[in-house]
């Protein structure tokens, strides 16, 4: 893969969420061209556990 991924950080009760959502639909208001938002780590409830953040400014 290219570029450089941060790493995830969460909770360790959050450590076994079951869903990983891809290219969500509304991204933060934070974007810019120099970060993406890579996915979010969801619970069974919907929550945003962990957002991992992909650099494009490094590819």
């Amino acid at each position: 893969m290219l570029g450089c991924l941060s790493d995830i950080s969460y909770s360790d009760k959050y450590k076994n969420a079951e869903f990983e959502y891809r290219n969500t639909i509304s991204p933060p208001k934070i974007y810019n061209k120099s970060i993406k938002l890579d996915y979010f780590l969801l619970n069974m409830n919907g929550e945003v556990l962990a957002q991992r953040i992909s650099r494009i400014d490094q590819l």
